[in-house]
């Protein structure tokens, strides 16, 4: 008994599936570093929290504010939209409308 093959069934590999995965699986991990280490060492200060300066002085690093560690940009995105996210579902107001309540406020207090 002989197996016929059709001329479109050629054996291959599809890539498209593996080349939309590996974007996606790349973030996820970015976003799990960003959970679990929150801080980077500062490349300027390379951790260390203060920088040398001309005739051998020493100064804190103005990057770090002398810490030695950055928040990692992903981590700062999540904390932005964690923040935002918050306010929108609780129905917050902006800072600027705190601000501006406290001025009024500040306002009529002068005024009695």
């Amino acid at each position: 008994m002989t197996v016929l093959l059709a001329a479109t069934a050629t054996p291959g590999v599809d890539l498209s599936g593996l080349l939309t995965l590996l974007p996606i699986l790349v973030t996820v991990g970015y976003m799990l570093l960003c959970m679990v280490f929150p801080v980077r060492r500062c490349k300027h200060c390379e951790g260390m929290g203060r920088i040398r300066v001309r005739f051998g002085g020493v100064r804190p690093c103005l990057r770090c504010r002398g810490i030695g560690f950055r928040l990692r940009t992903g981590r700062r995105a999540w904390n932005w939209l964690s923040r935002e996210f918050e306010e929108a579902r609780r129905g917050l107001r902006t800072r600027q409308d705190r601000a501006a309540d406290r001025d009024r406020r500040d306002d009529t207090d002068r005024h009695r």
